[in-house]
């Protein structure tokens, strides 16, 4: 790690398992003075040499996997929600079911049509991500380490999907 990151990770062995406080106070230091993709960049690097099996690669909720997690959290939640808003609320107007636990389907539903229904609104969500690519944060992109558009796209709904109560809801703080 570089020496101007020591301090991080010695702060990150201190704090542990609860790292989202200092997570989310480094990231509001690094971001005030510009240096937020080199944090990002500096830990994911460290994180990368570190793990021997690529199949476990940020599964881990480690300093830099949180880091990651709430800046994409905070820059990517105007795009998120300019892309995927509309069919959201279409969503969750209509309540399609799309059960597909057998033993937990109603009278009377059909495995296969909630399969194709779920494939479907997946397909037409993926569909809107990638049409409203220009409304992108290009600041996520401005660093020439970072991976391409679609890379940091498909990385960025990884990280939100499963940590956004609901995509109506106020952006984090």
């Amino acid at each position: 790690m570089q020496r101007e990151y020591l301090a991080v990770q010695a702060l990150a062995r201190v704090c542990g398992q609860d790292r989202s406080l200092l997570a989310s106070t480094l990231l509001r230091l690094f971001r005030h003075y510009g240096h937020e993709a080199a944090l990002l960049r500096t830990l994911n690097n460290c994180e990368i040499l570190l793990e021997e099996e690529a199949t476990t690669l940020f599964r881990a909720t480690t300093l830099a996997s949180t880091l990651m997690e709430q800046y994409m959290k905070s820059t990517a939640w105007p795009f998120l929600k300019h892309a995927l808003r509309d069919t959201v609320l279409r969503i969750l107007e209509s309540r399609p079911s799309c059960e597909l636990n057998p033993s937990k389907l109603e009278r009377g539903e059909d495995l296969q049509a909630n399969l194709n229904h779920l494939l479907s609104l997946l397909s037409e969500l993926v569909e809107r991500i990638f049409q409203a690519t220009e409304f992108f944060p290009m600041f996520l992109e401005a660093d020439p380490s970072f991976p391409s558009r679609c890379t940091i796209i498909f990385i960025c709904i990884l990280s939100l999907l499963h940590s956004i109560p609901s995509p109506l809801s106020q952006p984090p703080p």
